[in-house]
């Protein structure tokens, strides 16, 4: 019964969250912001999302107190926060390479 509780939290968790990333990546497009780093934007958020919700959720601890997903998550943060920062950084002539 409590995980089912669980199961009905995480997923309502999850619409609101799809619905509030999707509300602010339309306004983020009406209002020109972050081009070219909006899916990036999205992907990270979810990636901390999911990392907090495995929290909750039934799951088998698999290394250092993580569960794998935690650390497939946190790794595909780390590397588009990575490539983010690389893409928008400032050139050798002052120049960022994307913005």
């Amino acid at each position: 019964m409590n995980s089912v509780r669980l199961e009905f939290c995480t997923r309502c968790g999850e619409s609101i969250f799809h619905f509030a990333m999707a509300a602010g990546l339309v306004y983020a497009t009406v209002n020109r912001l972050l081009p070219r780093q909006r899916l990036k934007l999205y992907l990270i958020c979810y990636a901390i999302f999911r990392f907090v919700t495995e929290y909750i959720r039934p799951a088998g601890v698999w290394w250092l107190g993580l569960t794998w997903y935690q650390w497939v998550v946190f790794a595909t943060a780390v590397g588009l926060a990575m490539q983010w920062y690389f893409e928008t950084r400032p050139q050798g002539n002052g120049d960022r390479a994307i913005v």
